[in-house]
């Protein structure tokens, strides 16, 4: 990817994709977030991942920074994420996903112009559609095998 150092974070160290140089548990996010100038969050919605980005964390974030949330809105508490993105204007945020969705008129993050809010299609690429039904159609044989099904979320 052309950066220099990658870390990943995940609850099964052993799952991370060995392209990521470092492990880093979700429990000790607060102190590694200041060493990266992005931050990418595919989160599922889980309690383990409800406000995962507190204020504490986003106040501990490096500036200047990038922070992507492609995952849920709920692992992101936005009014801390407004107040650091006007307070390090040098910083950027890109957001496919808020908490409430759609955001309400007046919320401090909207007219910032170092954020993009997409609108919520991270997910959507041509095949999508087949690779859901190909997935359905695998989990489907395995729930009948009493297999493990694939891409459980817990």
């Amino acid at each position: 990817m052309g950066v220099a150092h990658l870390a990943g974070a995940r609850r099964d160290p052993a799952a991370l994709d060995p392209v990521f140089d470092e492990y880093v548990d979700s429990n000790a996010l607060l102190s590694h977030v200041g060493n990266f100038n992005v931050l990418v969050a595919s989160l599922p919605s889980s309690p383990a991942t409800a406000n995962m980005f507190s204020s504490t964390v986003i106040a501990g974030f490096a500036d200047p920074c990038v922070f992507v949330n492609v995952g849920r809105g709920a692992s992101v508490d936005h009014h801390a994420l407004a107040r650091m993105l006007s307070k390090h204007t040098r910083s950027a945020a890109v957001l496919d996903v808020t908490e409430p969705e759609p955001l309400p008129s007046g919320h401090p993050l909207w007219g910032l112009p170092n954020l993009v809010i997409s609108p919520h299609m991270a997910g959507d690429t041509p095949d999508r559609h087949e690779r859901y039904a190909l997935l359905f159609e695998a989990n489907l044989g395995r729930f009948s095998q009493g297999e493990p099904l694939l891409n459980r979320v817990i």
